[in-house]
């Protein structure tokens, strides 16, 4: 017969095995930060006062917006520049006149006619190519999801070892332990959608046909 005090040091194992095993940490590649603060930065300079869709609602995304598109070339609503008929070249000079370059922050032009040199990584520092491209941001990445990967397995095969060491009077006790445990938490859920259903009724009933 195995004693109490050995069966629940065993289940405290495995339960804090596997609870680690769920909390493993998410693939961290590289402080974001910086990356972040330049993007915003670059978003605010390239802000114009010929704004084509400007916001007017908080709490939704550009693609989920119900107010009518306004096209860039003419200012008139209900479609956009690439489907315009009749685009006017002076607006579309104007706006691109104020609108200043992601690469240089010049005004004048965009980005890909812009005669400066590329930015330099945000990884490695180099201005021959960006981050997406980069060796060395591609090796930390590799090396960081083969660490996380070898960490889970060695988590797992903990977990498995603990359990393997388990009779076969505590594996079952266990098992129970957590049988009562899902049990309990269906009765709980249930009793709360009870009381639920129970307040709802009463404020149908109270609120005046």
């Amino acid at each position: 017969m195995f004693s109490a005090l050995r069966l629940r040091t065993a289940a405290v194992a495995v339960r804090g095995a596997r609870i680690q095993v769920l909390r493993l940490p998410p693939v961290s590649l590289r402080p974001l930060s910086t990356t972040a603060q330049l993007w915003a930065e670059a978003v605010v300079a390239t802000r114009s006062p010929y704004r084509w869709n400007p916001p007017k609602l908080e709490g939704h995304r550009a693609q989920h917006c119900r107010e009518p598109v306004i096209c860039i070339a003419c200012g008139i609503e209900g479609h956009t520049r690439r489907d315009c008929p009749n685009p006017d070249p002076a607006r579309i000079e104007a706006i691109y006149a104020v609108k200043k370059c992601f690469r240089c922050g010049e005004a004048g032009h965009e980005s890909p006619d812009c005669t400066q040199p590329p930015p330099n990584c945000y990884s490695c520092g180099v201005n021959d190519h960006g981050i997406s491209k980069c060796p060395t941001r591609k090796a930390e990445v590799a090396a960081n999801q083969a660490a996380v990967q070898a960490a889970k397995a060695a988590k797992i095969a903990a977990v498995d070892a603990a359990w393997d060491a388990l009779t076969e009077e505590e594996r079952a006790a266990i098992k129970a332990a957590g049988r009562a445990q899902r049990e309990a938490a269906k009765a709980a859920r249930e009793a709360t959608a009870a009381v639920s259903a129970a307040k709802a009724a009463e404020t149908a009933e109270a609120t005046p046909a």
